[in-house]
């Protein structure tokens, strides 16, 4: 029941943010780009800190949990920031280039988060 709430949540919150409304003059790729980075960015953040808090509890659980942790913890920062990087370059230079560029990039950093929120929820810890 907690995991229906919690991605029902999750979901509510995506489009939420998917459909707020912009402001005259902004960029709806830059603005929801920058949304979804740093969503994505907090959910990550989330399970590397709940990892870190109750590492040996969930390695006993499941020591699959230390791997994904460590594999995020190696990928994502470079991911990130080649996704920050790709949002900086469309910023400067609105081409379609660049928008296939950010919005790969951010589909990369996405596979995180779904890591990140699997284990979470497996865990426990999405509760």
């Amino acid at each position: 029941m907690n995991q229906i709430r919690n991605l029902t949540l999750a979901a509510l919150l995506v489009l939420g943010a998917g459909c707020a409304q912009l402001q005259p003059g902004h960029d709806a790729v830059v603005v929801r780009s920058e949304q979804i980075q740093q969503s994505i960015f907090d959910t990550v953040d989330t399970f590397l800190a709940y990892e870190k808090a109750n590492r040996e509890a969930l390695w006993a659980i499941n020591p699959g949990i230390k791997k994904a942790a460590d594999d995020l913890r190696r990928m994502f920062p470079l991911a990130n920031a080649t996704a920050l990087n790709m949002l900086d370059a469309y910023k400067w230079n609105r081409t379609l280039e660049n928008k296939v560029n950010l919005m790969t990039a951010l589909a990369v950093i996405e596979q995180a988060r779904t890591e990140a929120q699997t284990w979470l929820i497996q865990s426990g810890g999405g509760q």
